[in-house]
């Protein structure tokens, strides 16, 4: 893997307090970066804590805080925490730092809501190139809230098809998302095996087998792949039932 391109975060406990006296939304306030933490599990919807590209950007342009909007926060339990797309910009500001670069000592940042911090990183949908799974993984958070894969698809102007497709990849195992990261696994055929592992309950292992012993070997296209789930998946409903997993389940 890549080494990071930033220092590494302080543990959330250790983040410093923020001053005694808040700030009223909608406020800019001037702040050391270095009392602001990020909590990317809760308000990003990437895998990565922050957009690489960005980060390169900063690296490579320094720092203009006339070309960065303030960065969104939101106090929470007696700190600021970032929001957004605030975290790739923290990132990078933290990279140029830790290279040795001049950059400011104090940066703007906008006082938001907690409520807005959580609307700020589904707007980061319509405008950010998610991977597969991150994008899987923002529509299952709005589906958790209770929204209909038809509303979701309405709120981003997708087909409801495209949504139901993406959210099968959280049928995966955690073998198939990593193939899926690690581009050994085409996302086509992993929607096919998704969708059929939602409606037949196809566990981890026979999945890793259908991928191994057909997917790997044969190359089918997602039709035929659908086709050959479609004519096992209610054995291997039934055989999972019955206790019997992997080889049996596929004879």
């Amino acid at each position: 893997p890549e080494p990071p391109l930033t220092p590494e975060r302080p543990p959330q406990s250790e983040v410093p307090p923020i001053a005694a006296v808040s700030a009223p939304v909608g406020r800019i306030v001037s702040l050391d970066p270095s009392q602001v933490g990020t909590i990317p599990e809760e308000l990003q919807l990437r895998e990565s804590p922050f957009a690489r590209e960005t980060v390169d950007a900063i690296l490579a342009a320094g720092w203009d805080d006339a070309q960065y909007a303030p960065i969104p926060i939101f106090q929470k339990e007696g700190r600021w925490y970032v929001a957004g797309d605030g975290h790739s910009r923290l990132a990078g500001y933290l990279a140029l730092k830790a290279s040795g670069k001049p950059v400011p000592e104090a940066l703007d940042f906008k006082v938001v809501t907690e409520r807005e911090a959580q609307r700020l990183k589904f707007a980061n949908l319509k405008r950010t190139q998610l991977t597969p799974l991150e994008e899987m993984r923002a529509f299952k958070e709005l589906e958790a809230k209770g929204q209909s894969p038809a509303r979701i698809a309405q709120e981003f102007g997708l087909s409801i098809t495209y949504v139901k497709n993406s959210l099968a990849l959280g049928n995966l195992s955690s073998e198939m998302r990593q193939l899926i990261r690690d581009r050994g696994f085409p996302v086509q055929h992993a929607q096919v095996l998704g969708l059929a592992a939602g409606n037949y309950n196809i566990p981890p292992e026979v999945q890793s087998e259908i991928f191994h012993r057909f997917i790997k070997v044969q190359d089918p296209t997602p039709t035929q792949l659908k086709m050959l789930l479609d004519k096992i998946g209610e054995k291997v409903s039934e055989q999972v039932q019955l206790g019997l997993t992997g080889l049996e389940v596929s004879q």
